[in-house]
């Protein structure tokens, strides 16, 4: 998450920071360092795979089910015979029908308690919630952790372990896998909320990707919602909608990305979640990590901020902050390079880093009141809970440790589990209410309940 203390959207201690190392010198300039980063990412990342459609008899033959697959149709022992049949019964046509792509869902898993809890509370399972849905669904959604090492135990059993340079199945039932990020990984870089970009322009990365048609990244405090098994973004990429400064903000990145010798077509108001084409992966996050080390580096130095405040704008949230280098780079690479041919509003898409800057509360005061939202869950991709973490009930997912999570939620619900609403479990079901069953389900099994 990138927020801050003075406003809904910028906490700077919501997660550990650090930005990937510069990939050229000092004496070379960021549009030179760009393109020198971009082409080695689109050379390791081979093109990437398109959405592909054929008739039933020229489709690759789906591999017989194994071991792995049938663990994941035993994933709910609580299921009722009749459920445990129509879950068999989804799992298996998984298998025998190709769907329109396979779509890959990306976290960088940090080795803190508080993102430990929320990839155990929401994050992993509001995907297995997803992807347990009997009901049909156009795409199969597989979820992978890159996780710091010390992080890696609390990955669920039924995720697989790769290895670097390893490549996931592109057949069969929706999956979860998990990489064992490197040591030095952590502390290789000053600005951390870099970290949760960097995995993504390795040769491992790419050799992940390539079996996937599109890969959305999240953070790990997030819901997965049925929307990801029904849509993929219609402009073959989209980046999630959410206030992102002022309107100084906007018309400086503009002027930035004309310094740089980027192409702005003056579309901003974007967080930090992008679902993009895989052919297209590479190259936008070596661009996203390039710009952001470009933004923290260079654009903020006291000679900055001087000419800033000269210009009637304060080098703070939410004019130019330096805390959101991350989502300064955002704005100008999808601008630069996720147009087809042209970048337009239609890919700031309200399906991605949903109520993360809106659904306003006046209980709240502040923004990520799920119950504001007007949509059904299957029309939402992803919630980012930026907000709605620091509101609901005790405060429990923004707990720093397993014991003061599990205290804060009994205090929530002494039962772990949130009350039931009348769509629960239904096809009309709301955001809010997929996302309190999804803690209903993850919450007694954490707490040991």
């Amino acid at each position: 998450s990138i927020t801050a203390l003075a406003c809904p959207i910028a906490r700077p201690s919501d997660r550990p920071d650090a930005r990937p190392p510069m990939s050229c010198a000092a004496h070379r300039s960021p549009a030179a360092a760009a393109a020198g980063l971009l082409l080695s990412l689109a050379a390791a990342f081979g093109g990437g795979v398109a959405a592909q459609s054929c008739a039933a008899d020229t489709c690759p033959q789906q591999r017989p089910r194994d071991a792995r697959d049938q663990a994941l149709l035993q994933t709910n022992a609580g299921l009722s015979a009749v459920q445990a049949h129509d879950h068999e019964a989804h799992r298996a046509s998984e298998l025998e029908r190709p769907l329109a792509a396979r779509c890959l869902v990306v976290t960088e898993l940090a080795d803190t308690g508080r993102h430990r809890n929320q990839f155990q509370a929401v994050f992993h399972p509001s995907w297995r919630q997803m992807v347990d849905d009997p009901s049909p669904g156009n795409y199969t959604v597989d979820l992978m952790a890159f996780c710091e090492p010390a992080a890696c135990d609390i990955v669920p059993a039924e995720c697989l372990e790769l290895a670097e340079m390893e490549s996931p199945d592109p057949l069969g039932p929706a999956r979860c896998y998990f990489q064992r990020l490197r040591e030095s990984y952590a502390k290789s870089v000053p600005y951390k909320f870099g970290l949760s970009l960097n995995f993504m322009t390795t040769t491992s990365f790419a050799a992940v990707a390539k079996s996937y048609a599109y890969i959305m990244r999240s953070d790990a405090d997030a819901v997965l919602l049925p929307g990801l098994r029904h849509w993929v973004p219609e402009h073959g990429s989209a980046v999630g909608d959410g206030f992102a400064g002022t309107d100084f903000t906007y018309k400086r990145l503009e002027k930035v990305a004309k310094k740089l010798g980027y192409h702005h077509h003056g579309i901003h108001g974007m967080q930090s979640t992008f679902y993009v084409r895989a052919s297209k992966i590479g190259t936008f996050s070596g661009m996203l990590v390039n710009l952001s080390n470009h933004f923290y580096d260079e654009e903020f130095t006291p000679l900055i901020c001087k000419e800033v405040e000269s210009q009637g704008g304060h080098c703070a949230w939410a004019d130019w902050y330096r805390l959101v280098s991350t989502l300064y780079a955002t704005d100008i690479a999808a601008n630069h390079l996720l147009g087809e041919p042209a970048f337009s509003h239609e890919q700031v898409s309200a399906k991605l880093d949903h109520c993360a800057t809106s659904c306003y509360s006046k209980e709240y005061g502040d923004n990520g009141f799920l119950a504001a939202s007007p949509f059904k869950a299957r029309d939402v991709a992803q919630v980012h809970l930026l907000s709605t973490k620091h509101h609901l009930g005790k405060h429990f997912l923004t707990a720093s440790t397993k014991e003061e999570f599990c205290t804060s939620a009994k205090e929530t619900w002494p039962g772990l589990q949130a009350p039931r609403t009348q769509d629960w479990g239904t096809a009309d079901e709301s955001v809010n209410t997929y996302f309190l069953r999804v803690l209903s389900g993850s919450l007694p099994k954490m707490c040991n309940y």
